[in-house]
């Protein structure tokens, strides 16, 4: 099997900064009381899966331990949130031995959120605070790595330009 290509990695990426902006949306409509509409129910069902995601893959990684969900999308997950998204929510998860269980109980918020389709208690609303500067994080950090890469390829383009260009004079 061959590795992703760039577009293929870059699809991702957007896919996963749309999961990101479209999370905000929804859980600031929780916390403003809003009523839920389709799309924040469906944003909040994808931010559930990948909080889940995120946990088995770091319990995958760490203990050695899978609970059955998708080990490759567990991993891709956690390989998106390298870095300031991935600090941020261990600082949110406090004790490091308890990040997995930590992610479980953020997404059982948002589970509790759709089942109800309203806003949660005081406690819960201060956690959907954090995974709203979580969420905030991905997408910066997800159009960063996209800028990067952007920049890299047109340089490569240019140098490839550059050297295939005829001599003139001879």
């Amino acid at each position: 099997m061959s590795a992703p290509s760039h577009r293929t990695k870059q699809a991702e990426q957007i896919s996963y900064g749309l999961l990101a902006i479209n999370a905000i949306e929804a859980i600031n409509a929780l916390l403003n009381n809003d009523e839920l509409t389709s799309s924040d129910t469906d944003a909040l069902k994808r931010a559930e899966e990948f909080l889940l995601d995120i946990a088995d893959g770091e319990e995958l990684i760490t203990k050695a331990t899978f609970h059955g969900r998708n080990s490759k999308a567990s991993l891709k997950a956690l390989d998106i949130v390298i870095g300031e998204p991935l600090k941020e929510l261990k600082k949110i998860a406090q004790d490091e031995k308890k990040f997995a269980e930590n992610l479980r109980i953020l997404a059982g918020i948002l589970s509790k959120a759709i089942e109800h389709s309203k806003a949660v208690d005081d406690n819960e609303k201060t956690a959907l605070k954090v995974l709203t500067t979580f969420f905030e994080l991905l997408d910066e950090s997800l159009m960063s790595v996209m800028t990067r890469s952007r920049q890299r390829l047109n340089l490569t383009k240019q140098n490839k330009a550059s050297y295939h260009k005829p001599a003139m004079g001879i």
